[in-house]
């Protein structure tokens, strides 16, 4: 993959914890989410969010959005309380951050109601069979 070549060179280049290794790195995992790659790309995000909060700290908006993606990979294996627990946690981030009426902020209320009817659907189709 061409992503992983540059990957490689971006790493001897700028080095690890540089902003480009680490936008490349998240690219990739996205690359294989979009594949169906979804345990690849999650094992990934993960790693990925975790230099990435060392670095650039938990409160970085970069960060956010990689937490937002790991929720979706989550959500997309069935994995709804996890995908809806990291969603709470960037709603409450943005919210002290951004401010109440960003559009992010605005966008992870809208993930965090569709969860829940999503978990709503799971609950009462479990109950009726």
């Amino acid at each position: 993959m061409l992503y992983m070549k540059l990957l490689e060179k971006a790493r001897r280049v700028f080095g690890e914890e540089d902003h480009r290794v680490l936008i490349t790195q998240h690219n990739i995992a996205s690359i294989y989410g979009l594949q169906g790659r979804t345990d690849e790309a999650i094992d990934r995000t993960e790693k990925v969010l975790k230099l990435n909060m060392r670095i650039m700290g938990e409160e970085h908006v970069s960060v956010f959005k990689i937490m937002s993606n790991l929720a979706s990979l989550y959500l997309d294996k069935g994995r709804m309380i996890e995908a809806l627990s990291l969603h709470e946690q960037i709603l409450d981030k943005r919210t002290r951050i951004l401010g109440e009426t960003h559009p992010d902020t605005l966008l992870s209320s809208q993930w965090i109601r569709h969860i829940q009817n999503l978990l709503s659907v799971s609950k009462n189709s479990a109950m009726n069979e």
